[in-house]
């Protein structure tokens, strides 16, 4: 969780030492009841980010609670573009700490500074959004492993100074849970957020959206989009819809950057890109049409521009701190119960004087108000001690029963690398984005995968680290052989198939193919040898390559004379219905 602000004034600094392992370093920030600590992990020697978290209440939720749920959410999440919280700490005056890993890296807002020096091309935009984008498609989807609770976590608080890009070129997102701090909402990051956190109405994904956008039009244009002089000025803007975005326009030619950042910018939600995981793929698509690697050129940005966090000097006496691990379980058990009006038990609350009412009653009275039929009122009483012998039977067989059966086997996470051939298959669980290929990842024993690659349909293979680790994963592709005219023998590797076109071939992703057409009377049409995994980028001059929709490649050979297929074309309009 990197951070580049100063200490604001000159205080006397206390070395605080986290169970004799962690070390302050100095402040980076503080908003509210949290700050932002620099700290050295002496065991391990690498930097960390640790956010204190004081002033929690004795009962109800608060918003430094939600804060907590958003650290508690983070640790079960891991995405490379999420900031990684690797432990929760609470010391015994219920201050919690969170311990994120800390990257060398520079926020966003370095990048708008220097974008007169070093303007930033719209492949870098692009890539920083859609990368932001991706890790927020993978947050709300996020569910506690213990309780199943959703955490359901957007951020609503996105600025150019909690976006960051690392000396590789990744992207991290940080500072979730830090929009519940509202009544400490700083006057700069109203120009970021989306009409719908203003009007009252609830915000969930496509606020995250709009935000992007408006740091996108700052990243390509290098001005704020809202940047009226008063707080209440610009407030009016965002839900009047009183913004430009023709500049964009004037300092690029690239449609498709200004098409996608205006699309996140629209007042109406439908109008928007439905969730952060189409911005993502939207992005993508753009990308791998360009011959530019924007990841490696904001690397290098980032290592020529990046600078050490400024911190208070070393000095003053030592404070040692002992905590101990923070129940995270029994935290969100209390924020459900408290948030829905529910005890532990799961029964409804009575309501203020029911108790009173049926307990100042007579026994008799009881009876009768529970009986409207009437009749004797020893038999009734007698019934009722004998409903309420059976329910205690019943209760102490079924706890019998629950104490005394087998335990069942717990489940247990583990990590492994996955590989595959070829490299970088997208690595989903259900719809959830993982990472890609090859990459190391923390899944559970059995759970089945889906690998998905351009040249290959959807893959599915259930968890077995130590079979996966073995060897690459060989992703199987169909290949479409098609002639014009059809019916052409087919001739594999010099073998004659026991086939006409048009004919599918299931191949390895890594195989080569070779093959050649014959028709009677026409000179034979030859095609390869090229490796399968190069097919989208080949040209023949008798053949006609295209992807087909499931995945896999189509291979159209056109004897001389006959006219060649014409290439398959969508056409997509955005709304539908042109």
């Amino acid at each position: 969780m990197p951070a580049s602000l100063a200490l604001a004034g000159r205080v006397r600094f206390i070395m605080k030492i986290i169970d004799g392992r962690y070390q302050i370093e100095g402040l980076l920030s503080q908003r509210g009841p949290t700050k932002l600590w620099l700290a050295e992990d002496r065991e391990l020697k690498r930097p960390l980010a640790v956010r204190e978290i004081t002033g929690r209440p004795a009962r109800g939720p608060s918003s430094v609670d939600r804060l907590i749920g958003a650290c508690c959410a983070l640790s079960q999440v891991r995405h490379p573009s999420l900031e990684e919280v690797i432990a929760l700490r609470q010391d015994p005056e219920r201050n919690v700490y969170a311990f994120y890993t800390f990257p060398e890296a520079m926020p966003w807002r370095s990048l708008i500074a220097q974008a007169r020096q070093y303007p930033l091309r719209p492949e870098e935009v692009l890539h920083l959004l859609g990368q932001a984008a991706s890790g927020l498609a993978l947050a709300p989807t996020a569910r506690d492993r213990v309780s199943g609770r959703d955490w359901k976590l957007y951020h609503h608080a996105l600025t150019p100074e909690n976006l960051f890009v690392t000396r590789s070129g990744d992207i991290q997102v940080t500072g979730f849970g830090l929009a519940s701090l509202e009544v400490q909402r700083l006057d700069q990051e109203v120009a970021y957020l989306a009409p719908e956190q203003l009007d009252g109405s609830e915000p969930k994904a496509a606020a995250d959206l709009f935000s992007l956008g408006a740091i996108g039009y700052e990243l390509l244009t290098g001005r704020v989009l809202f940047a009226n002089s008063s707080r209440s000025e610009l407030m009016t803007a965002i839900l009047k819809d009183e913004y430009d975005l023709s500049e964009m326009s004037r300092i690029t030619t690239d449609g498709e950057a200004v098409e996608i950042i205006s699309r996140c910018l629209f007042r109406k939600l439908h109008h928007r890109f439905q969730s952060a995981a189409q911005l993502a793929d939207k992005i993508k698509a753009v990308l791998l049409k360009r011959d530019f690697d924007p990841k490696k050129k904001l690397g290098e940005r980032v290592a020529n521009l990046y600078q050490k966090p400024k911190l208070e000097a070393r000095g003053g006496r030592e404070e040692h701190l002992r905590t101990e691990a923070f129940d995270s379980s029994a935290f969100i058990q209390a924020m459900g119960e408290q948030m829905s009006g529910y005890g532990k038990s799961g029964d409804r609350k009575p309501r203020p004087g029911e108790e009173t009412v049926v307990a100042s009653l007579k026994m008799g009275e009881r009876v009768r108000r529970f009986s409207p039929g009437g009749g004797n009122k020893l038999i009734k009483t007698l019934a009722i001690i004998a409903a309420v012998l059976a329910v205690v039977i019943i209760v102490v067989l079924v706890r019998s029963y629950l104490m005394n059966r087998p335990a069942e086997p717990v489940t247990v996470m583990e990590t492994g690398e996955i590989k595959t051939a070829p490299a970088g298959a997208e690595l989903f669980v259900g719809d959830s984005l993982y990472g890609t290929t090859p990459g190391v990842f923390t899944l559970l024993p059995g759970e089945e995968i889906t690998l998905r690659h351009p040249c290959c349909p959807d893959t599915s293979v259930e968890v077995d680290f130590e079979a996966l680790a073995e060897a690459p994963l060989v992703l199987v592709t169909v290949v479409r052989i098609v002639s014009n005219p059809i019916g052409a023998d087919i001739k594999l590797n010099g073998n004659e198939l026991d086939a006409k076109t048009p004919f599918d071939l299931p191949i390895s992703a890594q195989d080569t193919i070779q093959f050649a057409l014959a028709y009677s009377g026409k000179q034979d049409l030859k095609f390869g040898p090229v490796a399968v995994a190069d097919l989208g980028g080949v040209k023949g001059k008798n053949f006609d390559i295209s992807s087909l929709p499931e995945g896999g490649f189509e291979i159209v050979g056109t004897y001389p004379g006959r006219p060649r297929p014409k290439p398959k074309t969508q056409l997509t309009s955005y709304p539908s219905g042109a």
